[in-house]
């Protein structure tokens, strides 16, 4: 069955699809079948296939065809047979010309087809959106707001299934060859499983949802190797280089996804840098006793405006703003 996103495929994305890369690169059947029943129904952006293929297949050749020099002199001479003697410096000149442009018309497009095929995806979400992934492997990853997110194009994934995370994220893997998600402390190596990443204020949080999967540290943080199981949670902190694993209640780590937080035992400071990280701004509460205020229950965070209304009602405090600055101050008792 055609899939109609190929319909409005440009060059780039035939060269991100794994099925195309496939086709060309691996002569998987399914895929050569696939592609070759597509073309047939005359898509309007053949053009754009057929320039991704032949940018592919400059990448995997491994050796450029080059007529031998004998072969070139014969032809030269057959062809200054014919032409009067005081034109064939000219039209010698003119071959080089033409052949020197070719040759570095040549190195560009192999250059900018390497670089192409060896750069990665970079993807940012900005503060207040969520942004649902759909890696080459079919793995999804959810992205919660103010995040980023950088991973290899299609060409190279299913040599590296890496991805480099920076803020906070929830992780669904396709069973497959080993998966690694790198903060900057932290990766976690995984062959299928769900699991969520936060990497915020020089805290990693690592809890796991389903299957299993083995934590260590950066290159720049060693750290002994961790096995989490389900309902478990390994915490990183930058400032006092320790690491931590307990058992959780996964809803807590996952609340995000519903656009909330579920508040068990947890403190005022903690939902308010939540909703900075979440929404870009600040909050500064007059009353600095209230950051370590414990709370339990739900608080929403899907509306910044109705978040703002419920953490102050929690704390019976008014709301100022000024500019991105949000000032919370004791209201007066009557």
């Amino acid at each position: 069955m055609i899939n109609p996103k190929h319909d409005t495929y440009k060059t780039a994305d035939f060269l991100d699809d794994i099925s195309f890369i496939n086709a060309i690169k691996h002569h998987k059947e399914r895929d050569l079948s696939y592609w070759k029943e597509w073309k047939s129904s005359g898509p309007s952006n053949l053009q754009a296939y057929e320039a991704a293929e032949l940018q592919l297949r400059l990448i995997l050749s491994s050796r450029r065809l080059k007529p031998g020099s004998v072969f070139m002199e014969s032809l030269w001479e057959d062809i200054n047979g014919s032409i009067e003697t005081e034109h064939r410096h000219k039209l010698r000149k003119i071959q080089m010309a033409i052949l020197s442009a070719a040759a570095v018309l040549a190195l560009m497009l192999l250059s900018a087809s390497l670089w192409f095929f060896n750069s990665s995806i970079t993807l940012r979400t900005p503060y207040g959106k969520t942004q649902q992934v759909f890696l080459p492997d079919g793995s999804q990853v959810l992205l919660n707001a103010n995040t980023e997110l950088r991973y290899p194009r299609a060409y190279n994934w299913k040599n590296t299934r890496e991805v480099f995370l920076k803020g906070e994220a929830y992780f669904k893997v396709s069973h497959g060859s080993p998966f690694s998600a790198h903060t900057k402390n932290l990766t976690v190596q995984v062959l299928g499983t769900e699991f969520n990443i936060k990497e915020r204020r020089g805290t990693t949080l690592v809890a796991l949802i389903r299957g299993r999967v083995a934590i260590k540290g950066s290159a720049i943080n060693p750290l002994k190797p961790s096995i989490l199981n389900p309902a478990e949670l390994f915490r990183f902190d930058e400032n006092t280089n320790t690491a931590v694993k307990t058992t959780t209640n996964p809803q807590v780590y996952t609340a995000w996804m519903d656009h909330k937080v579920i508040a068990e035992n947890t403190t005022v400071g903690s939902i308010i840098k939540d909703f900075e990280d979440l929404y870009g701004s600040r909050i500064i509460l007059e009353d600095t006793t209230l950051y370590n205020r414990v709370i339990d229950g739900v608080v929403p965070m899907g509306d910044k405006d109705n978040t703002l209304f419920v953490i102050a009602n929690i704390l019976n405090v008014q709301i100022r703003k000024q500019g991105d600055t949000i000032l919370f101050k004791p209201r007066k008792t009557p």
